[in-house]
């Protein structure tokens, strides 16, 4: 195949020394450490200034010029370039599969567990987490696990596979309507570019999105490139029901279906004899959508939304600018890693891709009268609308966004190619994408890791490092000794299901393909403060620090082998953590300022499992006590502390708790008695000392 060039630009030097600048400037602004004035004055003479004089230097497309997405401008490509490329594509995204981020975060672990849960008790839920995030990802990650059991690596292998048929779905796309070299260089930015691949290393139903959204496209392709009239009925028909279940995989997807059925109606404007395909698009997709819609008043759908709407009456109008700044800043340049979801080193793209992308979209600019062009313009606001529009900052809401920034990246590099003489080209190119790979590859396999990979303090922002700790020890165990029960829903504190979830493959009481009578071993993790009360009744048990609680306390795991002696009373133990599962599951499914009433009553129904042990008691009383403490209810919190002392363990939590409410309510003589006796208790990691202080300061 002949190379096609098109030099766009009038003035010498052509497009490579603006390519430079932007180049250097987005350096500077992604790794640099500059103030805010310098960043400002660098990003108004390096990018805004370059580009002014850039787009007066193109020249007017000419009348039958090939627009960029269609020029081919590399020797003919063989066909199995393509395979081997995506076979590539498949290292950054299952090398050190488990090991990169090590432990979940804590929205991975939710969306596995509520798979989990549908895998042992199949129901037709609708929304998930606080979130309220539609049902597809969870449905198809509860199939998944059903062939793949729970574990680590398979929580990790399922966005993994996500990713790569993404990787699949695009191909199929852009082959369709781009020439085969444009269509090379979207196929490599996907691959090996730090944004698509990080997104299928997260287990959440953002990493469903890009797949679902490139089979739409790709679909969209179809029906355009369709050649008789019963293939573009079955395509038009096909489109509309991909458009519809999209609503069923993202919560932003009524913005790509949007651009989907205008570009519908658009061709239909522009080829009348496409009027009849319109109805077979629209009707399926109305049929999905109108579906979803009585399925969300049903479920009260839009409770997030509606907590995160940006705009009210009296809301602070500069952090509302600064939280849209900081979502466009994350693509190109930068965002602080405690930020959401955003990148670790530099921004979302690398700075030869953030000026490569700000190429293509000068070149869009002089070609803006191509229809497939004006429809790319459209989609940039918007499909960057939900960072308008939301508080805070979270780069997973623009996603949808990513495949048209593809588009403008791989516009970019042609547009230097059609400059480049000769078989520079292959230099230029290698340089560029050689540079970018090994940029992103190090944001993600050492930066990204550093981070997230390594327990520290900063994991306490989106992780629980004291439930990792407490996998190393009990994988080492069930190495040792084999197969044993964790009893996680005994605890108190149960958001984090991580655990549990890593546990899988070796807990009797997670997994139901094994069996607690041939369990060696029971784990519980607890307050540190319960030790003394189960180390004298356990003697033969070892107990492990885990780490302080914030800014009080600790956590304390217990391994306490299984003998003949010991057996019956863990098998009430067993019974009662089955129990407290309901309550665990509806703990993690409350949505924010949720009253915790239905929490109780799951927790009361289950009453007449824990009479008896003291340890149970504990438990069951804490969790009252907790629950109860959220709602406000000072009586109750009372009552559940009473009950606690008089049938289990005297936690010196439960005697300063008492302290605290006492306080509230003027009762300063036995608030005074209650903080006493929780410092007298054999260990003692409550604020109870400095209470007590604070209240004989106070003259009481």
């Amino acid at each position: 195949m002949s190379v096609h060039r098109k030099r766009v630009f009038r003035g010498p030097g052509g497009p490579w020394p603006y390519f430079f600048i932007f180049t250097a400037t987005n350096c500077f602004l992604a790794y640099g450490s500059l103030p805010a004035g310098s960043r400002l004055v660098l990003g108004l003479l390096g990018l805004l200034l370059p580009a002014f004089v850039f787009i007066f230097s193109l020249s007017f497309p000419e009348p039958g010029e090939k627009p960029v997405f269609q020029m081919d401008l590399l020797p003919h490509i063989p066909w199995w370039v393509f395979p081997v490329l995506g076979t590539a594509a498949c290292f950054p995204r299952f090398y050190r599969l488990t090991e990169l981020s090590a432990w979940p975060f804590l929205d991975d672990a939710f969306f596995s567990f509520y798979s989990i849960e549908l895998l042992k008790n199949w129901n037709w839920r609708f929304f998930f987490a606080q979130g309220q995030h539609p049902p597809l990802f969870n449905w198809c990650q509860s199939l998944f696990f059903h062939f793949f059991p729970p574990s680590l690596t398979t929580l990790w292998l399922f966005p993994a596979l996500l990713s790569t048929a993404a990787l699949a779905a695009g191909y199929a796309a852009v082959q369709k309507l781009f020439s085969r070299s444009f269509s090379f260089f979207c196929v490599f930015l996907w691959a090996f570019s730090f944004w698509p691949v990080f997104t299928g290393r997260i287990c959440q139903p953002t990493a469903a999105v890009p797949f679902w959204e490139l089979l739409t496209f790709g679909i969209l392709a179809a029906y355009l490139k369709a050649e008789t009239p019963t293939k573009r009925k079955r395509t038009a028909v096909l489109l509309g029901l991909a458009t519809g279940l999209g609503f069923y995989v993202g919560i932003a997807w009524v913005l790509a279906a949007f651009l989907v059925a205008l570009a519908m109606v658009y061709v239909s404007w522009r080829e009348p004899r496409n009027h009849p395909f319109l109805s077979g698009f629209f009707f399926p997709l109305g049929l999905l959508m109108v579906l979803y819609l009585l399925i969300s008043f049903e479920y009260k759908n839009g409770a997030y939304i509606k907590m995160l709407w940006g705009f009210y009456p009296g809301m602070d109008w500069e952090k509302r600018f600064s939280d849209i700044g900081s979502q466009f800043a994350a693509i190109f340049w930068s965002a602080h890693w405690r930020k959401l979801y955003g990148p670790v080193w530099g921004g979302m793209l690398n700075p030869f891709l953030g000026s490569l992308l700000m190429t293509g979209f000068l070149e869009g600019v002089r070609i803006r009268k191509t229809p497939l062009m004006q429809w790319m313009f459209l989609a940039l606001p918007v499909l960057f609308l939900p960072a308008v529009l939301a508080e805070g900052f979270d780069t997973f809401r623009i996603f949808l966004l990513l495949p048209i920034l593809i588009f403008f990246m791989a516009a970019g590099i042609q547009v230097l190619l059609s400059h480049t003489p000769g078989k520079r080209e292959w230099i230029a190119l290698a340089v560029i994408l050689g540079i970018s790979m090994g940029l992103d590859f190090h944001h993600l396999f050492f930066r990204f890791h550093q981070i997230w990979g390594i327990p520290g303090p900063h994991w306490t922002y989106r992780k629980t490092p004291e439930t990792f700790r407490a996998y190393q020890i009990l994988k080492k165990t069930h190495e040792e000794k084999g197969a044993g029960a964790f009893l996680g829903d005994l605890r108190t504190h149960v958001v984090d299901p991580a655990l549990s979830i890593a546990l899988y493959p070796f807990d009797s009481c997670m997994n139901p393909g094994l069996s607690f009578a041939d369990s060696q071993w029971v784990a519980v993790m607890v307050d540190a403060d319960y030790k003394p009360f189960l180390s004298e009744r356990f003697p033969g048990g070892k107990w492990y620090w885990l780490g302080t609680k914030i800014p009080y306390g600790g956590w304390m795991l217990g391994v306490i082998p299984l003998e003949p002696q010991t057996r019956k009373v863990f098998q009430k133990w067993v019974r009662a953590n089955e129990g407290f599962s309901p309550a665990t599951s509806q703990v993690r499914n409350n949505m924010f300022g949720e009253s915790q009433k239905r929490i109780l009553e799951l927790l009361f129904e289950k009453r007449s499992l824990v009479k008896g042990d003291p340890f149970l008691e504990t438990c069951f009383w804490e969790k009252v006590l907790t629950h109860r403490m959220i709602d406000w209810d000072y009586p109750g919190c009372l009552a559940a502390i009473q009950e606690g002392l008089k049938n289990g363990y005297a936690l010196p939590e439960f005697l300063n708790e008492e302290g605290v409410i006492d306080v509230h309510l003027g009762k300063y003589r036995e608030a005074r008695s209650a903080f006493q006796k929780a410092i007298q208790s054999p260990q003692n990691l409550t604020p109870a000392f400095e209470n007590l202080k604070a209240l004989e300061k106070a003259g009481y």
